[in-house]
């Protein structure tokens, strides 16, 4: 028989003491680096989009998304499109800056490809015109630094791809005036049948 007067010792931290939810210092650190980005962002503006032309960089959503570049107003407008008729590219967006991210895209030509970090705090878009329609690249391009998503194989079918295809086809719901979710289609009763 197992004497239970006995307990087990316990080697370093139990768990409650190795998780502190609402630490004080993690929120300090958490307000230094909203407060970091915030003057990052600030100081890019002020410095470097002030003197650019008005075609060359725009800024948006509350300063959180700042696009240089050839066709700068072009693609921050079909960044508000695609905020305002896809849902899913929408929640998306919302959540990148719910996490204080700044999407910084730049569009040029040349470099062979386009391309976006991954993971990263501040998420940075480069898009190479030369590779095709920029709403195309643009929204692939933000699959990967908003979402996290990876390409398939090469030449397959992966998650970016998913992400695209089902923007693209909110996009043509919109451009057609169907609602997706079905609840504001009236159908208005047909003639009773007799019998």
């Amino acid at each position: 028989m197992k004497d239970i007067r006995r307990l087990p010792t316990i080697n370093g931290p139990t768990p409650a003491e190795r998780t502190r939810p609402g630490d004080r210092q993690d929120v300090d650190e958490r307000e230094a680096a909203r407060a970091f980005q915030q003057a990052l962002r600030r100081e890019y503006i002020d410095e470097h989009v002030a003197r650019r032309r008005a075609r060359d960089a725009a800024v948006g959503f509350d300063e959180r998304v700042i696009v240089s570049g050839e066709c700068a107003a072009e693609a921050l407008a079909h960044l508000e499109r695609l905020h305002r008729v896809s849902p899913t590219f929408r929640g998306v967006l919302d959540a990148a800056l719910a996490r204080n991210e700044t999407v910084w895209i730049r569009i040029g030509r040349g470099g062979g490809y386009s391309w976006a970090t991954i993971g990263a705090q501040d998420e940075k878009v480069y898009i190479d015109l030369s590779q095709g329609d920029l709403l195309d690249l643009l929204i692939h391009e933000c699959g990967h630094a908003l979402a996290k998503l990876e390409d398939g194989p090469l030449g397959g079918f992966g998650p970016n791809q998913r992400f695209q295809a089902v923007i693209k086809r909110e996009m043509e719901m919109a451009d057609a005036a169907v609602k997706p979710y079905g609840r504001e289609v009236r159908q208005e009763p047909g003639p009773v049948r007799e019998g």
